[in-house]
């Protein structure tokens, strides 16, 4: 069932795209499995380069694999998102679905409520994007909570303070050798003192 869903969105998406369907015509007959545990897309590529749901004995010859919130922020336009699929299969295959993702900016929201309808096409559309946000959210949370654990509490790296407060040394310390170093050139010059 989510198969035919699913193959109505892109058949949708590719109905205004020549282009697309000229590339997926190159692979005609072959299979790619969307997996999204529990979720799995089963779409094959038809002779128009539309796709149909595939059948249910068929081999994939392309798995993309995806976590919920990874595909929820690939949902909502975020690229890097995508780079983090598990993509297993045909090479050339897999380059043609990344290369027809990549170039398509359509309104993903209007694809979808053309399928599911408006209201949960908009909910699903807003579920993606605060995957979007909490995904970034969260990294910059984690990397700011392990710079605080490594300084403060393991004491594995030194504190911003402490760092800078080191180059300062430093840099007196440069700016000492090389004062001394012009003593040391000037007492060495033959009538200097």
């Amino acid at each position: 069932m989510l198969s035919l869903v699913a193959a109505r969105l892109v058949n949708r998406l590719l109905a205004a795209d020549e282009q697309a369907r000229t590339a997926l015509v190159a692979h005609v007959g072959q299979t790619a499995a969307f997996a999204i545990p529990p979720v799995a897309i089963v779409l094959s590529v038809m002779g128009d380069g539309t796709v149909t749901p595939a059948n249910a004995d068929a081999k994939p010859d392309l798995r993309i694999r995806l976590t919920v919130p990874s595909a929820l922020r690939v949902l909502a336009g975020d690229r890097a998102a995508a780079e983090i699929a598990d993509v297993d299969g045909d090479a050339a295959f897999a380059a043609t679905v990344r290369r027809l993702a990549g170039q398509r900016r359509c309104d993903l929201e209007e694809g979808l409520s053309r399928v599911v309808g408006d209201i949960a096409a908009h909910r699903i559309a807003n579920a993606g994007r605060s995957a979007n946000l909490w995904g970034r959210d969260a990294a910059v949370r984690w990397s700011q909570g392990a710079a605080e654990y490594m300084t403060e509490e393991a004491r594995i790296l030194p504190p911003r303070a402490e760092v800078e407060s080191w180059f300062d040394d430093v840099d007196q310390l440069r700016d000492a050798v090389e004062r001394l170093e012009k003593r040391l050139a000037l007492l060495e010059t033959p009538g200097a003192v």
